[in-house]
């Protein structure tokens, strides 16, 4: 896994990806890189624990990481077919996010 912190065109923004894929972003979009960098850094420390809430999307289920304050963290960016699915990528980055690369 490794953290991505960059302006695609949107805005500074942080993508956790691994061999391609992304596999959680904040949601939004920061008014600089740095901010951008500092938010990578906080999900980084506090992934292990958040919790990872299991909700409806549209075509699926998606998981967010939510911390103990009810501030959005991250969340899948695409959607799961089921709720279990959404649960074992949620897990997933629950244990594996302050390993990666990056902030």
């Amino acid at each position: 896994m490794k953290f991505e912190v960059a302006d695609r065109g949107q805005g500074p923004s942080w993508w956790l990806h691994e061999n391609g894929e992304v596999l959680a972003w904040p949601g939004r979009y920061y008014v600089s890189l740095a901010f951008a960098e500092r938010e990578a850094a906080a999900f980084k420390a506090a992934a292990a624990s958040a919790t990872f809430e299991i909700l409806p999307a549209p075509g699926g289920w998606q998981w967010r990481a939510v911390q103990a304050v009810d501030y959005y963290m991250a969340y899948s960016p695409g959607v799961f077919a089921r709720p279990s699915q959404a649960r074992k990528a949620g897990r997933e980055i629950r244990q594996n996010a302050r390993h990666a690369i990056g902030p």
